[in-house]
């Protein structure tokens, strides 16, 4: 259990894909899995409280986890009276429900406006892989991003072994790699006819479902690893009486230290190369690493005494996430211009359209490649190219008055309180283009919006 923690979050493919949160979910998720495993072996107070922290900190991290702790749950509980232990089965379900419960009460704060949002949410699925493919995948040894050849041997034939087992969580380990598997693949749904088949494709990311398997895949191939080492090592000791000679002993060091430490060290080395150190090589070997520390410099002393609010765009094109971390040293608000979680919202900005850059007051735009619009002008280029336009249409007051008539003047604009003052016989409707404010009351001839602590 100890290997697939370090594994899934280290070793998840989806990381790089940038659904790290479900990644780093899966280490309470796990942890909660063998706490629940305890609490069915021996009902306790002390135990059920663990596995209401380790949901509630899974589901803090992910809703993928809600759909594990739905699989895991009944196949835990299952595995658990199959393998005939004795299980005081009232005590230690009572316990279980309270510690679900008691998960999702952690989780609440995030769980209540994410389904209270539910009306609001797009519809977003992805096919799964057909049999064909997992089955080609587990050949080739490429059904699991960055997962080693040899991990994923092992874990095939440990996974297998695993099905014979009778203890409780190892049977579980074995029965969820192919669980998952079986739900990651969209061929079973066809069984059920074509409308189910294209409604869970619009509504279930399928591929999903292989993140939840890689991390007991790692477990089964442990597992295998373990027993073979114990097997050798009782071996060892029936012929030791036979082989302990000094001569064979350095014999055999001799040839260890030849023909396989050699051969471990450059294992281990492009291990540490490709895998561990693999995230600062990617920042030091930045095309546009002294233009992105360029921009950073000129940006705190162009925008520190800049009056009035704007914000920065970014995102368009090709350049994906690969500015977004340019916010942390940027004085003004960075916004994205591309997919961004509120893309899974039926509406959400998204866009880099004029009518979107006027809404959201946006200044300035920033692009890893030239952009060819009429409404953008070139301020400065920092080579070889991060290119910093200027939005033509930027408005340096925060708000617009979209119905109505009159004078509106900004008194005071701080990051708790904006003071805006209507002149005499103004009317109509004003949108601020920085926030939605529900707790804006109005006072006299002003509104006072003052953000919520």
């Amino acid at each position: 259990m100890t290997r697939a923690i370090a594994t899934s979050a280290a070793g998840s493919g989806w990381v790089d894909a940038g659904v790290w949160t479900a990644a780093l979910g899966l280490i309470p998720a796990l942890i909660g899995t063998a706490r629940i495993a305890a609490l069915l072996a021996r009902p306790r107070g002390r135990t059920a409280a663990g596995v209401a922290v380790c949901v509630g900190l899974a589901l803090l991290c992910h809703p993928i986890h809600l759909v594990y702790f739905a699989i895991a749950v009944p196949l835990l509980c299952a595995c658990r009276f199959y393998s005939e232990e004795h299980t005081a089965w009232r005590p230690a379900l009572l316990l279980l429900v309270g510690a679900l419960l008691s998960g999702a009460l952690i989780a609440s704060f995030w769980l209540v406006p994410y389904f209270s949002a539910a009306a609001y949410a797009s519809e977003i699925g992805t096919p799964g892989p057909t049999l064909a493919d997992l089955g080609n995948g587990i050949v080739a040894g490429d059904l699991f991003s960055r997962m080693l050849p040899l991990a994923m041997a092992f874990g095939l034939v440990g996974s297998l072994l695993l099905l014979k087992a009778r203890t409780p969580l190892v049977l579980f380990s074995g029965l969820m790699v192919f669980v998952c598997l079986a739900l990651s693949s969209s061929s079973y749904l066809q069984l059920f006819g074509t409308e189910i088949v294209e409604r869970a494709h619009d509504r279930i990311v399928f591929p999903r479902f292989l993140m939840l398997a890689k991390p007991f895949w790692y477990v089964a191939g442990a597992w295998l690893l373990v027993q073979c080492i114990m097997v050798a090592g009782r071996a060892g000791e029936a012929t030791r009486t036979r082989t302990a000679s000094a001569i064979r002993r350095a014999a055999l060091l001799v040839f260890v230290a030849v023909m396989v430490a050699p051969l471990l060290f450059q294992a281990t080395r492009a291990f540490m190369r490709n895998e561990v150190l693999r995230l600062t090589e990617w920042n030091s070997k930045r095309e546009d690493r002294s233009a992105r520390v360029a921009f950073a410099e000129w940006a705190q002393t162009e925008f520190q005494n800049t009056p009035g609010f704007f914000r920065i765009a970014h995102g368009i094109g090709e350049d994906g996430h690969r500015l977004s971390d340019l916010a942390l040293y940027l004085p003004y608000p960075f916004y994205k211009a591309s997919f961004t979680p509120t893309g899974h919202f039926k509406h959400n900005i998204d866009a880099s359209s004029p009518e979107a850059f006027r809404a959201t007051n946006v200044r300035y735009v920033l692009s890893g490649a030239p952009l060819d619009r009429e409404d953008l002008q070139l301020v400065t280029i920092f080579p070889p190219q991060l290119n910093v336009y200027e939005f033509k249409e930027w408005n340096p007051g925060p708000f617009v008055i979209s119905e109505g008539a009159g004078e509106v003047e900004l008194i005071k604009f701080e990051g708790e309180e904006i003071v805006l003052r209507a002149g005499a016989g103004a009317h109509g409707r004003l949108r601020l283009n920085v926030s939605y404010f529900p707790k804006g009351t109005p006072r006299a001839t002003m509104w006072r919006c003052r953000l919520p602590p």
